[in-house]
């Protein structure tokens, strides 16, 4: 009970640093799932579905998760693990961007708007968090 108690305060300490992991890793799990989702242009569909770069945002989003559950400490691995999810996610940000304007696919808007939200929660969150 008392272990229990302690991950639920640490998710509560870590709470910005918990929900940038797990929408991290359900979007590098969808990416990684679907290797159609990008397409335009042709000749670079292959490597905008390359799942090496998926499996780098699932590893840093369970990352993180790890680092809040456990209420870990280090300055170095968190400004890491958030540098990495911010490129990632600015990443994908804008080839849904070109997605949407070149190739003409609306849909892509959404998720545009839902990864330039995640990237400001993650600057908001590597920009307030505690360094000391």
């Amino acid at each position: 009970m008392k272990r229990t108690h302690r991950i639920g305060s640490n998710i509560s300490d870590n709470f910005q640093l918990f929900l940038i992991g797990l929408a991290l890793s359900a979007m590098g799990i969808l990416l990684w799932t679907d290797h159609t989702y990008f397409f335009w242009p042709p000749q670079f569909a292959g490597l905008m579905n390359d799942d090496g770069l998926d499996a780098v945002a699932v590893v840093t989003g369970f990352g993180l998760i790890y680092y809040a559950v456990t209420n870990e400490k280090s300055n170095t691995v968190a400004g890491v693990l958030l540098s990495i999810s911010a490129s990632f996610t600015g990443l994908v940000a804008c080839i849904q961007l070109i997605h949407a304007i070149f190739a003409g696919q609306a849909p892509m808007f959404l998720g545009f708007i839902l990864s330039c939200f995640l990237l400001a929660e993650i600057l908001y969150t590597a920009r307030t968090r505690d360094t000391r």
